[in-house]
This record gives C-alpha cells, sequence and structure tokens, in this order.
C-alpha cells in the first residue's frame, strides 16, 4: 500500500455520517424517487417523439424523392433537364446528360437521407436500450 492508500483509507474510516431522523430522510428519499420517476417518464416521452420524427421524415424524403423521380422521368427525352445556353464542349455533356445527371444526384441525396434516417433510428433504439436498463443516457 502507498501513503496514498493509506491517507485514504485513514479518511474514509473515521468517516461516520448522521443519518439524523429517519422520517425526514425518508420523505426526502420520497421526493427524490418521484423526481427519478418524473425524469424517467420525460425520457420516454422525447425517445417516442424522435421515433416519430425520425420515421415521418423518412417517409416524407422517399415520398418527394419518388415525386421526383416521376416529374424528371415524365419530362420529353429529347429536352435537356437545364440548359447553360453556351457552345461549349463541357456545357453541352451536361446539357445532353442533364436528366440522368439529375437522377443521380437525386439517387446520392435520397440514399444519403436514408442512411442518415436509419443512423438516427439505431441511435435512438440504442439509447431506448440503455433507458430501459437503467444506464444514464447522455453526459
Amino acid at each position: 500500500m502507498t501513503d496514498k492508500d493509506k491517507t485514504l483509507e485513514q479518511i474514509f474510516g473515521d468517516f461516520t455520517p448522521d443519518l439524523g431522523n429517519g422520517d425526514a430522510f425518508m420523505a426526502r428519499l420520497d421526493r427524490k424517487l418521484d423526481a427519478v420517476e418524473f425524469i424517467k417518464a420525460r425520457q420516454e416521452k422525447q425517445l417516442r417523439q424522435y421515433r416519430y420524427a425520425v420515421m415521418a421524415a423518412f417517409v416524407l424524403g422517399v415520398a418527394v424523392s419518388g415525386v421526383m423521380f416521376a416529374i424528371i422521368l415524365g419530362e420529353p427525352a429529347d429536352l435537356p433537364a437545364f440548359s447553360f445556353g453556351i457552345e461549349s464542349l463541357p456545357f453541352l455533356l451536361l446539357e445532353e446528360n442533364s436528366r440522368m445527371l439529375s437522377l443521380t444526384g437525386l439517387a446520392m441525396l435520397m440514399s444519403a437521407g436514408i442512411i442518415v434516417i436509419v443512423n438516427m433510428w439505431q441511435e435512438l433504439a440504442s439509447m431506448q436500450d440503455m433507458h430501459e436498463s437503467g444506464i444514464k443516457v447522455g453526459a
């Protein structure tokens, strides 16, 4: 044992807390338990709200992306989705392939959004698991 360990052992060995009146202790304990139950119920409510928000964002993202796909694919095939009005080769290539570039960009945004939402869903599920097991959620 080091000197620090001996000093700590002596400090804690000499510590004798005064518990006071049992009724006052029980009243304080009941208030603190009620506060814990209130916080627990509040966290459960927040987790439910977050879960509904994530579901709504997912459904809305898929619906809006589907509508955008339908709009882009519903346009005439010979008309570009966007035009620069410049006769330079790189811009002409962009205009000629504008529909496919638009769909590719939209698909990438939709994929990224779905990945983010699924990640949030998994994070909420792990928060729920930690909450149910009694582990402190958050810092």
